[in-house]
């Protein structure tokens, strides 16, 4: 969604507390959908420049949760990045070293930053570090959540890594308390989460 002020709220706490980045010598691979206003996506591609050097957009013109994701995993470059949507801050400092260090371990593609003190089993959409010649692998149905789809693929548990104990919850989700005083909701059904609709 164009949330600017989300956005910014986002990109100055994992500025401020994801340590090694060269934030502005660094590439953004930016999915800005028309919602709640189509106005708005051009505040959120600035905010973007204030922190990236460079910046790729996509603005579709209809809003659809597993076609940007798609996007994203299909265009970063090669190597490993950095997966983060726009509704998550970084409450602790962690080194962005320590994150890539797993990746020693050469079943590792995606290292989490724990945003729930539950166990992972499989791939997510929360904040992570991911290798892209995995990611390219993917093809996602747009009529299904795509997070959903990530459980029911090739995915295997000693692929994933979160390197934080459970009680060692470091991202908060803010999306849900901006979204909570607004006209969107997700569907009933969490499968059928590919965008938001109006309540």
């Amino acid at each position: 969604m164009a949330r600017p002020d989300v956005f910014i709220r986002t990109y100055d706490s994992f500025r401020r507390n994801l340590l090694g980045i060269d934030w502005k010598n660094s590439k953004i691979y930016l999915n800005v959908d028309p919602m709640p206003s189509s106005g708005l996506v051009s505040s959120v591609i600035d905010a973007a420049k204030e922190y990236f050097g460079t910046v790729i957009v996509r603005s579709p013109k209809n809003a659809s949760f597993p076609a940007a994701v798609e996007w994203w995993w299909k265009t970063v470059e090669e190597g490993i990045y950095l997966h983060l949507e726009d509704d998550w801050v970084l409450t602790k400092k962690i080194s962005i070293k320590y994150l890539v260090r797993q990746f020693q371990n050469k079943d590792i593609q995606q290292v989490i930053i724990r945003a729930y003190s539950r166990g992972y089993r499989k791939m997510c959409l929360s904040p992570s570090v991911i290798r892209s010649d995995f990611a390219k692998k993917f093809t996602f149905n747009h009529n299904l959540n795509p997070e959903i789809q990530l459980r029911t693929q090739f995915v295997k548990r000693k692929n994933i890594c979160c390197p934080f104990v459970k009680k060692n919850v470091l991202v908060k989700d803010i999306g849900r308390e901006w979204i909570e005083n607004k006209d969107f909701r997700k569907p009933k059904a969490k499968c059928d989460f590919t965008s938001w609709e109006k309540k």
